[in-house]
């Protein structure tokens, strides 16, 4: 997205009637449907939780049920937020003229930070905002420092050896083991990450067919959808019929039937016509 605002300069109009088409219509049903079946089963929320939750502020709001605390089967939304209000940021750098080609070092210096509020909410402990790590304040250095990068990694993209993006890669994983520091996960997984994600095209052949290939494709096609349903699915694993494995199953049928029926098609027509 980054490049798309800060390198083809694509109209914020534009921008968002297209981010708009791609999320809005699956998750507004999304969002309907689990609230209906929360009801049908006699799960409480509020009104406050449904509007937050509409509004991509559910990590926020309400200030006494936290997102993760819900009966309702939502709490993957927190990442969702994280990337709107990401949206919402870099939409605000683009207006402000004085940012223009100073963009890329803002993001980092603002991922940076996040980071470092991270640290200071671990040394609160207790006193930390209850959200903690769920708050876009700490969890958007992944995409904040990712996006920086994104702008200036041309320059050093001839001296990247093929090789090491799938180091990076398998450094950040480690970052979150049992044999390394804690740290590690806050400090380092975010700049590791956003190494790789933005060198995954200088690497082997080999690996990048291994990631072009047509089911990993088609898992990436259908992604937005399958990460909206499998949240009660995954919620209910253990009474689900057939286990764990059949609610896995389940979430991704659910997730592609939610990918053709709805939200390719709503995505083409708002495309089309707005």
């Amino acid at each position: 997205m980054s490049g798309v605002l800060f390198i083809q300069r694509q109209p914020l109009r534009t921008f968002y009637k297209r981010r708009i088409s791609r999320i809005v219509p699956a998750f507004l049903l999304f969002v309907f449907f689990i609230h209906a079946f929360a009801s049908y089963e006699g799960i409480a929320f509020t009104r406050t939780e449904l509007v937050a939750t509409l509004l991509f502020l559910r990590t926020y709001l309400p200030g006494d049920i936290g997102i993760w605390e819900s009966d309702v089967p939502i709490g993957h939304l927190w990442s969702l937020n994280i990337e709107e209000h990401c949206y919402i940021f870099m939409s605000t750098l683009i207006v402000m003229r004085f940012m223009r080609a100073r963009e890329g070092f803002a993001l980092l210096v603002s991922g940076l930070l996040c980071i470092a509020i991270g640290f200071v909410y671990v040394r609160l402990g207790a006193g930390a905002p209850r959200w903690g790590d769920l708050g876009t304040e700490v969890a958007a250095s992944f995409l904040l420092v990712s996006a920086g990068y994104r702008l200036l990694c041309e320059r050093f993209r001839p001296k990247i050896a093929p090789w090491l993006a799938l180091l990076t890669l398998l450094a950040a994983v480690a970052c979150y083991s049992s044999f390394v520091p804690w740290w590690s996960a806050r400090l380092l997984s975010p700049l590791l990450l956003a190494f790789t994600v933005n060198h995954l095209s200088d690497s082997s052949q080999w690996l990048k067919a291994a990631l072009g290939a047509p089911l990993l494709r088609s898992l990436g096609v259908w992604s937005f959808s399958i990460y909206l349903w499998q949240q009660p699915f995954y919620a209910y694993r253990a009474v689900f019929p057939g286990g764990a494995s059949m609610a896995l199953l389940c979430a991704v049928l659910t997730g592609v039937l939610s990918f053709q029926v709805l939200e390719q098609p709503c995505r083409a027509w708002l495309n089309r016509n707005w």
